[in-house]
């Protein structure tokens, strides 16, 4: 309980905090109604570099970046108990903001989807636990979104993660 006090604390405006997810662990809350295309906050950590030979290579909060290279979220920032969902309410977009793909009412868990912030093809993936209507039931790389879905996100979605998509 004490971890999570001391990491709402650390996040960078009043409007989130953790606690247990119907998904899986812990998520992010919103502490207020945040109204559609709002800030939620900005994704800040450090950039890794996949080295293909390192075969033991994981980290587990860690999205692309860029082509081999990973941005690993620091210990206080949101991004590490944001959960998957198929029907996200949530996006990140272009200089790692993540805002409101709709209104979120105060009390909500603020979800992304995880294969728009993937492009690794060779990424075996997670089982999915969001239960959303259209759930797809495994969580991959963007290459695996269904082209409707990807269309409605795309104008919002980093440039490489679109170019990854249609390579």
């Amino acid at each position: 309980m004490q971890s999570d006090k001391m990491i709402s604390h650390a996040f960078i405006s009043k409007k989130l905090f953790v606690k247990k997810s119907k998904i899986t662990g812990k998520g992010i809350y919103a502490a207020k109604d945040i109204k559609k295309n709002e800030l939620i906050f900005v994704v800040k950590g450090i950039i890794l570099k996949f080295e293909p030979e390192d075969d033991s290579w994981s980290v587990p909060h860690a999205i692309s970046y860029a082509k081999d290279r990973w941005l690993n979220p620091y210990h206080n920032n949101p991004l590490r108990y944001t959960n998957h969902s198929c029907d996200a309410n949530a996006i990140i977009t272009d200089g790692l903001k993540v805002i409101a793909l709709k209104k979120i009412m105060k009390g909500s868990e603020i979800t992304v989807d995880y294969s728009l912030t993937e492009i690794d093809p060779e990424w075996s993936g997670l089982n999915c636990r969001c239960r959303a209507k259209d759930c797809r039931n495994k969580i991959r790389d963007v290459r695996t979104i269904p082209k409707k879905t990807f269309r409605k996100y795309e104008k919002y979605l980093r440039k490489f993660v679109v170019d990854e998509y249609y390579s």
